[in-house]
């Protein structure tokens, strides 16, 4: 039986330093052991350390609250504006920097609108890749499900130009397709 991860739970279990993005346990209470004493040794040995300080498969911060896996990011949001976001976004790309202000609650759409430049991209310009058929630099972006060409250029300066283009009308963030 697994007991749901309210906001109420994790404001009891964990202390957040917004200037840092860290998050530490708090002291547990007896109503959450057998009584064994062993809250004391857990209190003893955890209260006051940092919380969620493994890393799941994609680097994202993870940690167990009543054994349940559940990523530091998310727990963020929910400490902090007492709700699971559907998304949460690092702004900055960085994986480990779960301070508030580098966090965003965002849908699939808009998640997807600031990812890091793909480690296949070849052109050195998300979106821009060269068309050996017509010898020519081709422009491409995708919204939601939506693939849309946005044309083939002489020079790859002005294919990376319509692609910014394009970017900044679907409202993509500004750190779209930064470095790898």
């Amino acid at each position: 039986m697994s007991v749901e991860i309210t906001f109420q739970l994790v404001r009891e279990f964990l202390d957040y330093d917004a200037a840092t993005g860290k998050l530490t346990w708090r002291n547990r209470e007896l109503k959450w052991f057998a009584n064994t004493g062993s809250w004391k040794r857990w209190n003893k040995k955890f209260s006051g350390e940092e919380a969620f300080t493994s890393h799941d498969k994609a680097g994202y911060r993870q940690g167990k609250v009543l054994g349940q896996f559940v990523l530091a990011h998310r727990v963020v949001w929910l400490w902090e504006y007492g709700q699971w976001p559907e998304q949460v976004d690092h702004i900055d790309g960085q994986k480990d920097n779960n301070r508030l202000c580098n966090l965003r609650s965002v849908t699939n759409t808009l998640n997807a609108q600031n990812r890091k430049k793909s480690a296949r991209n070849k052109s050195g310009v998300t979106g821009v890749h060269w068309y050996e058929a017509l010898g020519a630099w081709q422009a491409r972006i995708k919204c939601g499900d939506v693939n849309k060409h946005l044309g083939y250029f002489e020079t790859i300066q002005e294919a990376a130009a319509a692609r910014k283009a394009a970017e900044k009308i679907l409202g993509f963030h500004p750190n779209h397709g930064r470095g790898a």
